[in-house]
């Protein structure tokens, strides 16, 4: 070869190199995937310099093929501090060529890709002890996990994953053998955990429940936990299902401790009447201001629940004002095929003030001043610890005109504001909704009307086998791949649902739909005596198991066996046999460890089982009081 030649051969070479690294380190202009998605989450990160790709099996098989580490980084928009992370960290330049370059960044929605962030939280729970979101976590390019950050400034997570790609390209065999072994040490712990006890004895179980509630219990405050507080709303169910059937006094005292505290404090909004997702501390005084629509849905029906079980009106109160907050917040509006479903949450964030969590919920003492006069001090209690950023709760005997004047003020600052809310539609999170709706509509004609509407919503979908994540999707051109996979959950918040709107309209197509779910639920989801949480990807795919654990939301396995049973006795009562009574007396036998070492992370299915125990029991004691000879 002629010096001419070499020197051209080499000239095109290091013109190839340098576009091969500009294609990976300078992220388009404009991700037309992102700005595209039906997640505004990932939307708003369309134009960060991180060149983010969505899970696909293509962009993980770019992973192996180019034996390149996955960094997947998982978040919602209604949360803060992800919001910060993709200000603070992932728009920072030199930190997105350097992931752009080394690793296949992938950007999902936690709420649309549930299972794959399940076990990104059990992975970080394992190693930092600790979840949350932002959650950013780096895997081998077979999928499994290596390490985890929460949020992280720019400097800190390039220095981390630098000092990660030196230990990769000096010994990458190392790591991925480190990291299967962990993955394999899980699924052997689980099957631990999910073998079946041999002889389950449902007293010891249900006091090995109460004593790991009462070890975490707080009793000066309420609630779980002495540091930061969520609402635990399946947990506090499950001790209202036990108080129903047999009303201990202390469970009964724990209940109102917990719901008077939650009501009175910082966690509950006082103007909107909405619940926020959590407190830092455990006076519920320092709330994340992100509003769920699953937190106002659980939470109005167990309020509503606890009212009339603990014969309390102001919860009965409280729960309707929460449904009814829930209805005028988060229900859409706009003129789509949208129109009458609700958004997924309402942000913590505002998009035209100086960014700062809670400004929707959050007063200065001169916009108080401005709205209620000189005097706002005598009218308004400041449930916050900041003086100068006042969380307001109305007082004294005016505090219906100053609820009225703030929350007319509240609802114009998220009103026109794109980012006041996200409007992904859930079909999971549809189902808990139309279940407190339907607990609301005897105590309210808007209420009835709402369940109503969002009922035969549902029964449409049904009608049409449409079980994806999201009931609806923009209006833009979207693949179905968008509108996210079919889970569990869809199809048995669906069905209780459902059930509990027949238990109020009598609608026999509701009751006919219902079963039809859980009997989908069953045939795809229910397999070799384990239920299966699936994701299309191939990675990160839990082990089968015979309990899904309760995290904030119920269980939906469990969900499905109490559903089951339920539906199964009402057709008894009708002279009618179904395989549904075959299927949920089986599967409500396979008692497994967890549930004994476990217990307070399987409230629902304890309270489920010892429930049918309590009924079975009675029935017995029903016919032997009836076969009894008289005298």
């Amino acid at each position: 070869m002629s010096c001419n030649k070499l020197y051209i051969y080499f000239l095109t070479l290091c013109c190839s190199l340098f576009y091969l690294e500009v294609a990976y380190s300078k992220a388009p202009q404009e991700n037309t995937a992102l700005k595209n998605h039906p997640s505004p989450y990932l939307r708003s990160h369309a134009e960060d310099p991180v060149n983010w790709q969505i899970i696909s099996t293509q962009s993980l098989q770019r992973a192996k093929s180019d034996k390149r580490l996955i960094l997947i980084s998982s978040g919602y928009q209604s949360c803060y501090w992800c919001y910060r992370m993709k200000k603070d960290t992932f728009s920072d330049q030199k930190l997105a060529k350097l992931i752009n370059t080394s690793f296949v960044p992938i950007l999902i929605d936690r709420e649309m890709e549930e299972i794959i962030d399940q076990q990104l939280q059990q992975f970080m729970q394992e190693q930092r002890g600790f979840g949350g979101w932002p959650l950013t976590v780096v895997l081998t390019p077979q999928g499994d996990p290596v390490v985890g950050f929460s949020y992280i400034s720019a400097v800190n997570l390039s220095n981390d994953l630098n000092k990660l790609l030196e230990q990769w390209k000096s010994g990458p065999e190392q790591i991925i053998t480190l990291s299967k072994a962990a993955r394999e040490a899980r699924v052997n712990k689980h099957k631990q955990q999910d073998q079946l006890l041999k002889t389950p004895n449902y007293q010891e179980l249900l006091q090995q429940f109460l004593q790991q509630i009462s070890a975490a219990s707080d009793d000066t405050y309420g609630g779980f936990g002495d540091q930061e507080k969520f609402p635990n709303i399946p947990q506090l169910s499950a001790l209202l299902d036990i108080y129903s059937l047999n009303p201990d006094p202390n469970l009964n005292d724990f209940l109102q401790l917990t719901l008077d505290n939650m009501l009175e404090r910082a966690i509950h909004d006082p103007i909107g009447g909405g619940f926020f997702r959590y407190s830092g501390n455990r006076d519920w005084s320092n709330p994340h201001y992100e509003q769920m629509l699953y937190t106002q849905a659980l939470m109005g029906k167990l309020l509503i629940r606890a009212g009339q079980a603990l014969k309390k009106p102001d919860y009965l109160l409280a729960g309707k004002d929460t449904l009814l907050n829930m209805i005028h917040r988060f229900r859409d509006e706009s003129q789509s095929k949208k129109k009458g479903l609700y958004h997924t949450a309402l942000s913590a964030i505002s998009t035209t003030d100086k960014q700062q969590a809670g400004s929707y919920y959050l007063w200065t003492p001169t916009e108080l001043e401005n709205i209620l006069g000189k005097h706002w001090q005598r009218v308004v209690e400041n449930l916050n610890q900041d003086d100068q950023l006042i969380l307001a709760k109305p007082v004294g005997k005016q505090r219906k005109a100053v609820k009225a004047l703030l929350l007319k003020e509240q609802i114009e600052r998220h009103k026109n504001q794109s980012q006041s809310y996200d409007d992904k539609k859930l079909l999971a999170w549809h189902g808990l909704v139309l279940s407190g709706l339907s607990y609301g509509a005897q105590l309210s004609p808007e209420l009835a009307k709402a369940a109503q509407s969002l009922a035969d919503k549902l029964l449409v979908l049904v009608e049409q086998q449409r079980f994806n994540t999201l009931m609806a999707v923009t209006e833009m051109e979207v693949t179905e791949a968008h509108a996210g996979t079919v889970s569990l959950s869809n199809l048995v918040y669906v069905a209780q649902g459902l059930v509990d709107w027949w238990q109020v309209s009598g609608s026999e197509n509701a009751l006919k739909s219902s079963k039809e779910l859980l009997e989908i639920a069953h045939k795809r989801f229910y397999q070799d005596e384990r239920w299966l949480q699936e994701n299309p990807y191939g990675i990160l795919v839990p082990p089968p198991t015979r309990a899904i654990p309760d995290n904030q939301l119920p269980s939906p396995s469990a969900m499905w066996l109490s559903l089951a049973w339920g539906l199964s006795d009402l057709d008894k009562a009708s002279n009618k046999h179904t395989d549904l009574t075959v299927k949920a007396d089986h599967i409500g036998s396979q008692i497994p460890l967890s549930l004994q070492d476990e217990a307070f992370f399987h409230a629902t299915l304890i309270s489920t089982v010892i429930a049918r125990q309590w009924r079975l029991r009675n029935n017995r004691q029903s016919k032997q009081l009836s076969n009894t000879p008289k005298k």
